[in-house]
C-alpha cells in the first residue's frame, strides 16, 4: 500500500468536526496495522541486525562427506547422499566439492552432478588437464567446486552428488574426498 492520505486537512483556528479527526486517525491505523510495505520504509530502513531474534533467514544446514572408487565408462556413481524432508516448499543452496584423482595414460575430462532423486538439478563438466607424478604413476587430479539455488518442494528429498565417466578414456579413478552441503533457506 502507498503512504498513508488523510482524508481531511484540519487547520488552525477552524473547529475540528469530531468525526473527521477520527477519519484521519483510522486512517492512520489501517495503514499501520497490516498494510506497511516497501513504499512506507525509507531504503536501509531494516537490516539483519534489527531483526527479531526469533526471525530466520537460514532454517538448517545439511553436510555430508564421502569418497569412492569410480570405475571407466560408469554413468552416475553416487559418491554422496542426503536425505532432507521439507515441511513446506523451500530456497536451497546445493554447494558441492570433490578432488577426484585418476591413474591413466591420458589427460580426460568427467562430469560431476547433483540430482533430486533422479531428477538433474545441475551437471557441471571437469577436466583434468595436467599429470601430477605419485611414486611412478601420472595421476591426473582435480579439485571442483558447484553450487546450484532452486526451489524444493515440500516432502521428502534425497540429494545426490554423482560422477559420471562414460565414454571417456580412461582407466579407474578415485573421489578421495567430496562434500556437499545444503543449505535450506526459510523462504
Amino acid at each position: 500500500m502507498a503512504n498513508v492520505t488523510l482524508p481531511y486537512t484540519l487547520a488552525n483556528g477552524n473547529t475540528a468536526d469530531g468525526g473527521q479527526v477520527q477519519q484521519n486517525f483510522d486512517a492512520i491505523v489501517t495503514q499501520v496495522n497490516g498494510n506497511l510495505d516497501s513504499d512506507n520504509l525509507a531504503s536501509g530502513a531494516v537490516t539483519l541486525a534489527k531483526l527479531a531474534t526469533d526471525v530466520k533467514v537460514i532454517e538448517n544446514v545439511y553436510t555430508a562427506t564421502g569418497g569412492a572408487t569410480i570405475p571407466k565408462d560408469e554413468t552416475d556413481v553416487n559418491i554422496i547422499s542426503q536425505t532432507i524432508t521439507l515441511t513446506t516448499a523451500r530456497y536451497c543452496l546445493f554447494l558441492a566439492t570433490a578432488q577426484y584423482l585418476n591413474a591413466g595414460d591420458d589427460d580426460y575430462g568427467y562430469y560431476e552432478t547433483i540430482k533430486d532423486g533422479t531428477s538433474t538439478l545441475v551437471s557441471f563438466p571437469v577436466f583434468l588437464p595436467e599429470p601430477k607424478t605419485v611414486s611412478t604413476s601420472n595421476w591426473y587430479y582435480s579439485a571442483v567446486s558447484f553450487h546450484h539455488y532452486g526451489q524444493l518442494t515440500a516432502g521428502t528429498h534425497t540429494i545426490y552428488l554423482t560422477i559420471s565417466t562414460s565414454n571417456l578414456p580412461a582407466s579407474d579413478g578415485e573421489v578421495s574426498t567430496a562434500r556437499l552441503t545444503i543449505i535450506q533457506f526459510a523462504f
